[in-house]
């Protein structure tokens, strides 16, 4: 797994391989969720890769943004 993917997208299936969670399509929806965030915002959701953030998925939307805008939707 550290040979194939980059820290800053690795979803919580690959960070704790005891949780058990299925290894499916769902790892690229959520790379493709950071990509989004990426693309939006000018910076990753983990920018410091930090593997109990992303487990437990703890992100924040920068506070100047409109939290209607459907964009927040799709990344959630």
């Amino acid at each position: 797994m550290n040979r194939h993917t980059t820290p800053m997208y690795r979803p919580p299936e690959i960070l704790d391989t005891y949780l058990h969670y299925e290894i499916n399509t769902s790892m690229d929806i959520w790379a493709l969720g950071c990509l989004i965030f990426c693309l939006r915002f000018g910076q990753h959701p983990f920018e410091d890769s930090s593997k109990l953030r992303i487990i437990n998925c703890k992100y924040t939307i920068p506070s100047s943004m409109n939290h209607q805008e459907p964009i927040v939707d799709i990344i959630k």
